[in-house]
């Protein structure tokens, strides 16, 4: 009974991502909690010193409204967390530094309307301010004007201005829930 309980346990921990990588190593810049290995901590610092040179505005946006960055699928955050926790995929921490600055500052963005709504709304009208069409609509804007500010290619700032805001909906039902989350955490779209 004791190994069949420990087991779900931490098949549970496993399946919402709290079981730290067995090389993970905690570090801190500039207050912010990084929790990956050393390459993925030297990729997000790198991104980030890149940030502050180039965009230093956005730059303390990120540092305002994430706490803690983390390795995982999918790129996300986790709002209700205290601090907020910015999961990155590894294609986005080590693809191109403007695109993994523009998933920080989209993320960012997602924990900033949380803190503007929270206390405010109830909790379903919470989630939909800050994860549904409109939120990623703003979200995905200051990504965009991140990249303009940083002169990234044409197609990247093209590429999300084609977006419709629906990117997180994987089951297409009309709703970014937990149903869609458990699809991206399987890897069930590209992230």
């Amino acid at each position: 009974m004791a190994q069949q309980l420990l087991r779900i346990l931490i098949s549970i921990t496993l399946i919402i991502g709290l079981a730290p990588s067995v090389h993970a190593k905690n570090i801190h810049y500039e207050g912010l909690r990084i929790e990956g290995d050393d390459s993925f901590n030297k990729q997000v610092i790198k991104v980030l010193k890149y940030m502050k040179q180039n965009a230093r505005s956005e730059y303390e946006y990120v540092m305002k409204y994430i706490g803690r960055i983390r390795p995982g699928i999918p790129t996300s955050i986790n709002t209700r967390a205290r601090p907020p926790v910015c999961t990155l995929s590894e294609k986005t921490a080590f693809g191109d530094p403007m695109l993994c600055a523009s998933a920080l500052v989209h993320e960012a963005s997602h924990s900033y309307l949380h803190q503007k709504y929270k206390g405010k709304l109830k909790r379903n009208e919470l989630f939909a301010k800050t994860a549904g069409r409109e939120a990623e609509l703003f979200c995905i804007n200051n990504s965009i004007k991140l990249l303009q500010k940083l002169g990234a290619p044409k197609y990247y700032i093209d590429y999300l201005k084609k977006q419709d805001g629906r990117h997180a909906d994987v089951n297409k039902d009309g709703w970014y829930d937990y149903e869609d989350w458990k699809l991206l955490k399987q890897g069930k779209r590209k992230n």
